[in-house]
């Protein structure tokens, strides 16, 4: 079965609405460069494309934090309505179960404030996410590097979305790469079964018996 991000990325890539220039990078209104952009104006072109809808809803205006109480409310109505709906929160358990509850597809939490790459400064609510909702968690906003997008990827996250550790890398090319490899690299570990924590004491890796005298 196809997961939700695989499916958007086709509708996307069969409509031509995504372009990639990884040799000469778009200018961005905010004038950060990039090696892909979304043509907005082909998606409006095809309504069942336009079903897929991220929700960000947001009172403060300095750090960008979500309003989790108003997002549940607008992700009941929209789900209602026949929109695919992927609400952006702050990572909390309860809120999670609510926005299953009113049908989200997916949930999707920040790691930190928008923009601050600061990483996953929400690490241990993301995993409680994880373990509990039987929906696709991808981590959103704050991840900074590729070392902490394979973080998350082997807690288990089902994707990371990453804008500005891309966008402000000095070259955005190999800052890309970097997180394919990193994620890719994550999401393997992941499958395999990352191995054992110890507490307390150690563990000796290499046999007790049979040293040389």
């Amino acid at each position: 079965m196809r997961t939700l991000e695989k499916l958007f990325a086709e509708k996307l890539l069969k409509i031509k609405a995504i372009k990639l220039q990884p040799a000469n990078p778009f200018t961005w209104a905010s004038g950060w460069k990039s090696p892909f952009y979304c043509d907005n104006r082909k998606t409006l072109s095809y309504p069942s494309l336009r079903n897929f809808v991220k929700i960000e809803i947001m009172r403060d205006s300095k750090y960008l934090l979500p309003d989790n109480a108003e997002t549940i409310k607008a992700t009941e109505i929209l789900a209602k309505e026949g929109f695919v709906v992927m609400p952006y929160m702050y990572p909390d358990l309860n809120v999670a179960r609510d926005l299953q509850n009113a049908g989200a597809a997916a949930v999707m939490p920040l790691a930190a404030p928008i923009g601050t790459n600061k990483g996953l400064c929400t690490k241990e609510f993301i995993k409680i996410l994880i373990d509990e909702i039987d929906l696709p968690i991808i981590v959103d906003a704050g991840i900074g590097c590729p070392s902490q997008a394979c973080e998350a990827m082997e807690m288990g996250a089902a994707a990371v979305m990453a804008n500005t550790a891309i966008a402000t890398a000095g070259d955005i090319v190999q800052m890309a790469e970097a997180f394919k490899l990193a994620i890719n690299a994550g999401r393997q570990a992941y499958l395999s079964g990352l191995g054992r924590v110890m507490e307390k004491g150690a563990s000796a890796s290499s046999p007790l018996t049979g040293f040389l005298r």
